[in-house]
């Protein structure tokens, strides 16, 4: 059961495409966590395909992919599909919530939001990525599978999604 836990937190960015004028949802919420709440929420949610999402609010391409990894959720949820998104971004920023949750709400990201209340340091050791996009998906078992941007090439999204597909097709 650690093991599970453990690879739960790994999961992160999928972006999947809203267009910029989506509708504005006030029902989203960000929830400030430790590794271990993340990980239980996970755990809370075996049996469901599940994407994690990491990005910051600084970090473009997690921002212009959001919209993308929201829509994909939408369209995939009744197949039990859920979308995880993780700001990474200084918990010590009192400034940044404001803005997290602001560009959760651009994109109608309903689902679980969490900021991760931990140093740069812990989580880059615990995830084992230094910087976003990244994304884990886990399968209905509690696998998972890692993307992250590799060299020059951004994170290949459109990978994150056929994964999810096809977990989604298994039972």
């Amino acid at each position: 059961m650690k093991r599970i836990a453990t690879l739960l937190l790994l999961v992160s960015v999928l972006p999947v495409g809203l267009s910029i004028g989506q509708e504005k949802r006030d029902s989203v919420t960000l929830e400030l966590v430790k590794f271990n709440e993340l990980s239980e929420a996970i755990v809370k949610n075996k049996g469901k395909v599940i994407i994690v999402d990491f990005w910051q609010s600084t970090c473009v391409p997690c921002i212009r992919a959001l919209p993308q990894v929201v829509a994909f959720q939408r369209e995939n949820a009744s197949k039990g599909l859920v979308l995880m998104t993780v700001a990474l971004d200084a918990p010590e920023n009192d400034t940044a919530r404001g803005s997290l949750t602001k560009t959760l709400q651009k994109v109608g990201a309903d689902g679980p939001n969490y900021w991760l209340n931990e140093s740069a340091e812990r989580w880059q050791d615990k995830l084992r990525f230094s910087a976003v996009p990244a994304t884990y998906v886990f399968d209905r078992q509690g696998k998972w599978t890692k993307f992250l941007p590799i060299g020059d090439a951004p994170l290949n999204y459109d990978a994150v999604d056929k994964l999810a597909i096809e977990l989604l097709r298994e039972n």
